[in-house]
């Protein structure tokens, strides 16, 4: 190949990459301003607080990909669900315990045999966020 093909075709690719970077870019800020935004926060509060689960515990599981405390673990219910708790909860709750969480409440129970019910409030965070927002 002679040189000034070759010299054209390098130019070509680094167009083609510079294009690229900033599409990436571009992508990764709107993507930041999406799941940031008040909307998407609302939408997300307002779907867990519609939901609702319940179901005996069969399976407690850890997923190790976070490393140290960004370790996530999860509640198997026997209905199918699959519930993200924090890390008292996961070491509070065992095996055949039940968990409730009616709609339209922000409140998770964690039924437990051998002590009282937990109750915990769930995506409060996301709450006084709203709150906030509405007061500006």
């Amino acid at each position: 190949m002679p040189q000034k093909e070759k010299v054209e075709l390098d130019d070509g690719m680094n167009k083609i990459g510079g294009i690229m970077l900033l599409i990436l870019f571009f992508s990764l800020i709107g993507g930041y301003f999406v799941t940031n935004s008040d909307e998407y926060i609302s939408r997300k509060y307002k779907e867990f607080n519609e939901y609702s689960f319940e179901g005996e515990v069969y399976d407690k599981k850890e997923d190790q990909k976070g490393g140290g405390a960004n370790v996530t673990r999860y509640l198997h219910l026997k209905t199918g669900i699959i519930h993200r708790v924090n890390i008292s909860k996961y070491y509070d709750v065992q095996i055949g315990d039940y968990v409730y969480k009616p709609a339209k409440s922000d409140t998770v129970y964690y039924i437990v045999k051998k002590k009282d019910t937990i109750k915990a409030m769930e995506n409060s965070y996301l709450k006084d966020y709203l709150k906030t927002m509405s007061k500006e």
